[in-house]
């Protein structure tokens, strides 16, 4: 009966002894398990703020592209409505100067230039030409206003000074009028990112 007895508690401590290490071999894994796993969590959330930010930083890149493109959109057709107020003007200038009158509207060719300098530097060659070809116009239509003036209306010596000065009147201007048009399509074309 000893024997039995010693035999039924070695069997129970066995059991128990391979109970408690099962046991404590799974709660040591569940511990690790729960530590791996809060270190991942750990590990995701900052990779998400990572992503997001990473996210927002290219949206707003994308943005800013978007509105200088929607910009510089904008300021072309400000830069061709400049351009013909220029050649609304001497046209103006023209027309008067026949009478000996001068134009004294207000000169557009400087706002061309600005708009020009602050969006479109790649047009500045054929704005700079556009500009003195404007100039020249103008320097044209106000000499035949001086000459015109000191003559009598309706006298030789005015239809002279008329005749002159329709005899100077190049289509240069027009041709730089007309490059600028052209360049503003193809740079919108570009900018756009369109095909023609």
């Amino acid at each position: 009966t000893a024997l039995i007895v010693q035999f039924s508690l070695t069997l129970i401590a066995v059991a128990i002894g391979v109970f408690l290490g099962e046991y404590l071999k799974t709660r040591g894994r569940n511990l690790a398990t729960k530590a791996d796993f809060k270190s991942l969590v750990d590990q995701l959330r900052i990779n998400t703020e990572l992503v997001e930010k990473i996210k927002a930083e290219v949206a707003q890149s994308d943005w800013a592209k978007r509105e200088w493109t929607n910009l510089r959109r904008v300021k072309l057709e400000a830069l061709l409505d400049k351009m013909h107020d220029c050649t609304s003007y001497i046209e103006r200038a023209e027309f008067l100067a026949t009478t000996g009158e001068l134009n004294t509207d207000r000169v557009p060719v400087s706002e061309l230039e600005t708009i020009a300098t602050l969006y479109f530097p790649e047009l500045e060659a054929s704005v700079v030409r556009f500009r003195d070809a404007f100039r020249a116009k103008r320097g044209v239509a106000l000499s035949a206003v001086q000459e015109i003036v000191v003559t009598a209306p309706g006298s030789v010596e005015r239809d002279r000074a008329n005749q002159k000065f329709r005899s100077s009147l190049t289509p240069e201007y027009y041709g730089c009028a007309a490059a600028i048009n052209k360049e503003a399509r193809d740079l919108l074309v570009k900018i756009m990112n369109v095909s023609a």
